[in-house]
């Protein structure tokens, strides 16, 4: 049974996520900077929902909180423990919302939302893969849910992790909407070659972990220094660095790399810049849509290497807009560095090509423009679903 709602008019609006909106919210409200792109957009966009209409951010995390913002604007955080079938009960009985937007493939959460009718919209930036016999069944789980009408779509981000859906959630691909966050601008001026080929530097954007590829690196180090390349690498995003510095001393390559912890989003495209590649190297159990990394480094106008990642295979032209290795090989990965940095015509190639490789990368509605379309038409009367969904584009 579906809810009664008079959409368009004032509702209760849910957002369900992983970051913390609170945090993001008051740091851009004293002036602070973003740490992704299109952060402060997408931030300004749910405050202007209040107030409207009643708008609660809850973000799944490690300390509970509840804090009201403005006016009809609220945050509150919440356990992942407390999350599940009975806690996701609680939450709704809590929250009451009218619809929802869960940006998170949370298989209680769904489930609840489509018993108690809430229409809702699935806003994911998730690659499915079924590797194993527990993921196959999970997909087939998430897949059998979000089959409800109470979903009108699933939202996936791109062109690749939307594929993703319809192949291992044995979704309908008319009902599979591709979105995308908004275009970056592109540094007019290409790069030639390295500054110097014999000691070339890395920049790496993102979590600081072993998914994302950081031991592949390390690792690519040693592989380069072998062959008579002296890669040094930074790294710039949150991890463990006391882990990483002391795995970079075990490899003898702790001279050659910079863990910078977070660094503001307006800075990266110009450090991608004053690098001489930017390495993109997540393996492929790390669950991702299309990272901001890409469309950055591309826009910096930096030679991209990125591992074959299934979020990402196929999007670019391998040897004329990036360079590709095999996840989790270092030794591939270093002879991908040294092909590029002993070649100026490909390095050249690369730059050269990275504006048409970012143009080609865009696919979808604009994010902001999907929720809107959501929540003016939360159950698809006007047909907006079939007009933006993959088979459309």
């Amino acid at each position: 049974m579906f809810q009664q709602v008079v959409y368009g008019a004032a509702m209760k609006v849910l957002f369900v996520q992983y970051g913390d909106f609170g945090e993001a919210y008051r740091r851009f409200r004293d002036g602070g900077a973003e740490t992704y792109r299109d952060q402060k957009r997408s931030v300004d966009y749910v405050a202007s929902l209040a107030p409207r209409h009643s708008v609660t951010v809850m973000a799944i995390g490690d300390t509970p909180s509840d804090e009201t913002l403005a006016t009809n604007l609220k945050a509150v955080t919440v356990r992942y423990s407390d999350v599940g079938w009975r806690g996701s009960a609680a939450i709704l009985d809590r929250e009451k919302p009218d619809v929802v937007i869960i940006r998170v493939p949370h298989l209680p959460f769904l489930l609840r939302l489509r018993l108690r009718g809430v229409r809702s919209l699935p806003c994911l930036a998730d690659i499915f893969a079924a590797t194993r016999m527990k993921s196959r069944l999970r997909n087939r789980a998430l897949g059998l849910v979000l089959g409800s009408r109470v979903f009108p779509c699933v939202a996936n981000h791109s062109l690749n992790a939307s594929r993703s859906v319809a192949k291992e959630l044995h979704y309908p691909t008319d009902r599979i909407v591709p979105w995308d966050w908004s275009r970056i601008e592109p540094i007019p001026t290409i790069k030639a070659h390295p500054r110097d080929a014999k000691a070339p530097t890395a920049f790496f954007a993102g979590a600081v972990t072993l998914e994302k590829g950081v031991q592949d690196c390390l690792e690519a180090i040693v592989h380069a220094r072998a062959a008579g390349v002296n890669l040094s690498v930074t790294f710039a995003g949150p991890g463990d660095f006391d882990h990483w510095s002391a795995e970079a001393a075990r490899l003898g390559v702790e001279g050659q790399v910079r863990f910078l912890g977070m660094v503001a989003n307006h800075d990266v495209k110009n450090m991608m810049h004053d690098h001489d590649m930017v390495i993109v190297p997540s393996r492929h159990n790390y669950a991702e849509g299309l990272p901001n990394t890409i469309y950055e480094a591309l826009a910096s106008r930096t030679p991209l290497i990125v591992s074959d990642h299934p979020a990402f295979r196929g999007r670019m032209e391998v040897g004329s807009q990036c360079l590709e290795f095999a996840a989790a090989n270092p030794e591939q990965l270093s002879a991908e560095i040294i092909k590029l940095v002993r070649s100026p015509d490909l390095y050249a190639r690369l730059s050269a090509n990275s504006v048409k490789a970012l143009d080609e990368l865009y696919f979808g509605i604009e994010w902001q423009d999907l929720i809107g379309n959501f929540l003016q038409d939360p159950e698809n009367t006007t047909g907006w679903v079939g007009r933006h969904a993959i088979i459309a584009a």
